[in-house]
């Protein structure tokens, strides 16, 4: 490119000399068109750079589409599963301490694990599933299952609601959404 800046400002410069223009004229055009191809340089790679960037995007969005599709695969395939083994609430015989237990068996942790105050995801994603199987599974309250896995209740109604919200799962005993 810079030979072809050259060639254009040699071209010019040859062409107004013989045409007669004053020296400052002379460096004033060929000044001007230096700078208009310049600016014609950065609008070029302006473009090339946004359509590298949007080509991108588009390829983060079919990523995320293939993520979400087998997402919904996984959810659809647990609750036909979970309609198989038709569990009903009120005829349960778990208590909230082996829901808990089962699932940290499930998840291999301790259930030292989930009653602690450790925030890995791994813990806390498996923390949030037991309280929503102890809700939904068992007539215990908030309440009783926060002071099961040493919880508070809000803390609980929060879990509740973040592990129907990241599984696709209704919110059990007709709790409503929450504000976040």
């Amino acid at each position: 490119m810079t030979e072809q800046l050259s060639d254009y400002a040699a071209s010019k410069i040859a062409d107004m000399t013989m045409r007669g223009f004053s020296p400052d004229a002379i460096a004033t055009t060929v000044h001007i068109g230096i700078e208009r191809a310049r600016d014609a340089i950065k609008e070029a790679r302006a473009r090339a750079l946004k359509h590298a960037e949007d080509e991108l995007d588009r390829e983060r969005a079919r990523t995320f589409e293939k993520k979400l599709k087998a997402i919904r695969a996984a959810v659809a395939a647990e609750k036909e599963a979970a309609a198989k083994i038709d569990l009903d609430p009120s005829s349960a015989t778990l208590t909230v301490a082996e829901i808990i237990a089962a699932t940290a068996s499930k998840h291999g942790l301790r259930v030292s694990d989930l009653r602690s105050m450790r925030r890995i995801r791994r813990i806390s994603y498996a923390r949030q599933e037991a309280i929503y199987l102890a809700y939904d599974l068992t007539p215990a309250g908030l309440s009783t299952i926060g002071r099961a896995i040493s919880r508070d209740n809000s803390t609980v109604i929060f879990a509740i609601r973040q592990h129907a919200l990241r599984n696709g799962l209704p919110l059990p005993r007709g709790m409503k959404p929450g504000s976040r």
